[in-house]
């Protein structure tokens, strides 16, 4: 049942830094995807590319939101900078939006525990 990290924290220490503000769990939210998946970046954009969330380098996440709608159901593109990004379209609340992964780490990191909390989260 969801995902398993090595060095999982207790949920009590993983909720410390919450929010009511969408914008600002959401952002939460993939920074904890990110720490416990080792992926470099991970963006969540519209389908028009706009950038919702992300958690990462900031000129990578740009590059990811602008990439993300241009790329395929469930796409994989490799960049000339040596990076592979794994694209993954989901609805919530019949909106479409994007979820673009990369790093040395497994890059289907947006498991549907992941999924689940992006959702939680832009329903909101």
């Amino acid at each position: 049942m969801g995902e398993v990290f090595s060095g999982q924290e207790p949920a009590a220490e993983q909720r410390r830094t919450r929010s009511t503000v969408p914008e600002v769990a959401l952002h939460h939210w993939l920074g904890s995807v990110r720490d416990r998946t080792g992926v470099e970046a991970v963006v969540v954009t519209d389908e028009q590319g706009t950038w919702l969330g992300s958690s990462g380098p900031w000129a990578l996440c740009g590059a990811l939101a602008l990439l993300a709608p241009t790329m395929g159901e469930g796409g994989t593109l490799s960049l000339a900078l040596s990076r592979t990004v794994h694209v993954e379209r989901m609805r919530v609340c019949e909106r479409s939006y994007l979820v673009a992964v990369t790093g040395n780490a497994d890059l289907r990191a947006t498991s549907d525990a992941t999924r689940a909390g992006i959702a939680r989260i832009l329903a909101a």
